[in-house]
């Protein structure tokens, strides 16, 4: 999964995803970009995967790699735009 940032002043305008993955993938990654938009970069590094998982309402028996997957993504994002705003 890749997750894209757009940021103004540490605070993020917009988010989106890609990735190749199963259903569960793909819903980790709406419900994460729909929660980023507004966020600052901080706000940004506290969701975990646990987090995640809780707004989804859960994930299948084995899926949950997938809100892992989906916030280690983010996290690239977020230190990919810290390094951008330098």
């Amino acid at each position: 999964m890749r997750v894209f940032l757009v940021t103004v002043e540490g605070r993020i305008q917009r988010a989106g995803f890609e990735t190749y993955g199963c259903v569960a993938s793909i819903a980790a990654g709406s419900v994460l970009t729909e929660w980023l938009a507004g966020k600052s970069l901080i706000e940004a590094r506290s969701m975990t995967a646990e987090l995640l998982e809780k707004m989804l309402g859960g994930l299948p028996l084995g899926k949950n790699h997938c809100a892992a997957t989906a916030v280690r993504a983010l996290k690239l994002a977020v230190e990919l735009a810290k390094t951008e705003t330098r």
